[in-house]
């Protein structure tokens, strides 16, 4: 028996194919999608590929009945009725195919339950499949994968081709991006902005990039407050920075000072206040920081997190800073994650949006706006 594989755009094309060298009556082992591969590879086209045999006792058999042993070939159709009746032939071999991978999923679904979610149930198409694993691989909470899901299995038909489908999980991801996770045209209701986080995430380097793009990119008058008299560094790090910048700065050592502080910056577009790292497990240390707030009357708060923590952790530190009315996210260090679930989890479980991800120490370069585009080629790339 000579076995080949065969590869072409469309199940029509691969069976030419193999009609062409195994002949008419080569025999259709096995049919399965290949997808391309990559970070890009919902926006690609997949093709198909076709296992195929030609038992050679067709040949003997031709012998025993004295007929000419001439190799088994495929005339292409060269008028209407003949092509018309070969074009028959690949549509109902096509949906035969696909009938029978649609029937191996189900009782692959029946033998073995577990294997495939309840949200799963009934889903045939690979793009689907690929993405529910992708998102589990990032860490992404199973409450919004079946969300995700949901949402795509309203939108596709039994007809969908791949290419389609791969296009409706874009449009769905990108809504419930839109939706849930990205601000649009954000700019800062106050003029004061409040940077506040755990320990170790970045916020000072942070407040550093976000200083030289309002200065340097925007042309805002900029000053900068230090509350952060708990590590020395801290504080010389933004001093180093506003020499460089020519950006003004001052140091509060207790929630009292603020105020007048903030008042000696009434000519200030807009004034970023770096404060402590607080470990949202200290009690005493976010009282501390709650009395720092309440005596800014007009603020935005911009919860630093980074994107190396862990969903569960991050889930922790939201919670020990949910006496916060409204605030939204900054995630750091998304060069250093290894996955990005957590972005996503924190955003939709508080209800909060996430404005900037950085990705370095590089000052301003490594700082870029929350976009669509980024997020899902971060959720969607290979572990």
């Amino acid at each position: 028996m000579k076995v080949k594989k065969f590869y072409g755009e469309t199940t029509e094309i691969a069976v030419e194919k193999v009609r062409r060298e195994l002949g008419a009556n080569a025999i259709i082992l096995h049919e399965k999608e290949v997808l391309p591969q990559g970070i890009w590879r919902f926006f690609k086209k997949p093709s198909v590929e076709i296992v195929a045999a030609r038992e050679e006792q067709i040949k003997n058999q031709r012998k025993e009945n004295k007929k000419e042993d001439t190799p088994i070939t495929y005339q292409r159709p060269s008028a209407n009725k003949n092509a018309s009746s070969s074009q028959k032939n690949h549509e109902e071999l096509s949906k035969e195919l696909k009938d029978m991978k649609k029937l191996l999923n189900t009782l692959v679904q029946e033998k073995n339950p577990e294997a495939f979610p309840e949200v799963l149930q009934g889903v045939h198409q690979k793009p689907v499949l690929d993405l529910y694993k992708q998102l589990k691989l990032q860490d992404v909470q199973e409450e919004i994968i079946e969300d995700v899901i949901e949402e795509l299995k309203k939108t596709m038909t039994e007809g969908d081709k791949e290419a389609e489908v791969d296009e409706k999980i874009r449009q769905v991801l990108r809504a419930k991006l839109e939706e849930k996770v990205i601000m649009k045209n954000f700019e800062p209701h106050s003029k004061n902005v409040v940077f506040v986080g755990p320990t170790g995430v970045g916020k000072t380097t942070t407040i550093a990039k976000l200083a030289a793009r309002y200065a340097l990119d925007e042309g805002k008058k900029v000053g900068m407050i230090s509350a952060d008299t708990y590590r020395i560094a801290a504080v010389e790090q933004l001093k180093t920075y506003s020499e460089i910048l020519n950006i003004p700065i001052k140091i509060v050592y207790e929630p009292g000072e603020i105020k007048e502080t903030l008042s000696g910056f009434s000519d200030r577009d807009l004034v970023l206040i770096d404060t402590a790292g607080r470990s949202h497990r200290n009690e005493d240390q976010i009282a501390e920081l709650q009395e720092l707030l309440n005596a800014i009357e007009e603020k935005d708060i911009y919860l630093v997190l980074s994107a190396t923590s862990s969903t569960k952790d991050l889930r922790a530190i939201t919670k020990h800073y949910g006496f916060l009315k409204d605030y939204k996210i900054i995630f750091t260090k998304t060069d250093e994650a290894t996955t990005f679930g957590g972005i996503l989890n924190s955003s939709i479980e508080n209800d909060k949006p996430v404005l900037y991800l950085t990705n370095g120490q590089s000052v301003p370069d490594d700082i870029e706006n929350a976009s669509v585009e980024k997020l899902i080629r971060l959720f969607t790339e290979e572990a």
